[in-house]
């Protein structure tokens, strides 16, 4: 994955998503909370340090990619309080 920064994918709106998409996987999708990640590993977290992941329903690979985030989901995430329950 690139050189990124968790603050740099924060700041050109885009989100952090991981699917499952092996042969025979089980094809789950998640959206990663970015506010939460950096809260956890710092605004400096480059993405090239996520670690491998596996699915935790079918336990294969995970896909972790980078995505715009859709203009409406923009205007929910403005709306949502500063912080989130844990």
């Amino acid at each position: 994955m690139s050189g990124w920064t968790l603050s740099q994918v924060k700041a050109m709106n885009l989100q952090l998503e991981a699917s499952c998409r092996a042969e025979g996987g089980c094809r789950r999708f998640f959206v990663f909370d970015l506010d939460r990640l950096i809260k956890s590993v710092g605004a400096d977290y480059a993405l090239s340090d996520i670690p491998p992941m596996t699915c935790e329903e079918c336990g294969r690979p995970l896909k972790i990619e980078l995505a715009s985030v859709p203009p409406s989901q923009e205007k929910e995430q403005e709306n949502e309080p500063d912080s989130k329950p844990e």
